[in-house]
């Protein structure tokens, strides 16, 4: 397939010297991805990455062919807080 055929040029616009084109999708974009939510009954893990945990950081386990979307400041129930509670 060749880009010509998976995306459209739009009308190009010109400002002070500089050209600007849309680039428009052919056909309707699909995500390659999956929720955290989705993935869980699945297999897929998140863990402290030992047993003293690391609050910024966590292991994370993904046997799925799939990539998994983790939002940023998705809440994960029972993970340390900065506290240490």
């Amino acid at each position: 397939m060749t880009l010509q055929e998976t995306i459209q040029l739009g009308e190009p616009v010109e400002h002070r010297g500089v050209v600007i084109a849309p680039l428009f999708p052919r056909r309707q974009p699909q995500a390659q991805y999956v929720t955290l939510e989705e993935t869980l009954p699945l297999g897929f893990r998140i863990t402290e990455v030992d047993e003293a945990g690391s609050v910024p950081e966590l292991l994370v386990v993904n046997p799925l062919d799939a990539n998994v979307l983790l939002y940023d400041g998705e809440e994960l129930v029972g993970a340390k807080s900065r506290t240490g509670s």
